[in-house]
């Protein structure tokens, strides 16, 4: 299953996977895990974050407990960082030396 939310200030797209329960052990012992991923972009800051969350859930006789994990990282930096031309100074002819000079390191001779 896949989401898509369109907010006036973000858009996120979720997935959440939920595998088949690992089969019972003689009706006493059962288990399951379901993995949640979400990706959001919000246009007025240019920030991108994802986030995964892992949750185990298992079943022993009348005792249920689940464990989750949830790790979030930001893909995309804000509008104040520097742009690739800033980062790479592309000149007011719109070349560039350090362009120019990582590409001839993989062009071939």
């Amino acid at each position: 299953m896949v989401i898509f939310t369109d907010r006036p200030v973000s858009v996120t797209m979720q997935n959440c996977d939920t595998s088949a329960p690992v089969p019972d052990v003689l009706g006493i012992i059962s288990a399951s895990i379901e993995l949640s991923l979400e990706l959001t972009y919000e246009p007025p800051t240019g920030k991108m974050t994802g986030r995964a969350t892992l949750t185990i859930e298992v079943d022993v006789f009348m005792f249920s407990f689940s464990v989750s994990v949830s790790v979030e990282r930001q893909f995309a930096g804000s509008n104040g960082d520097p742009t690739f031309e800033q980062v790479i100074g592309v000149l007011p002819d719109g070349t560039s030396p350090a362009w120019s000079q990582y590409c001839a390191a993989f062009a071939e001779e």
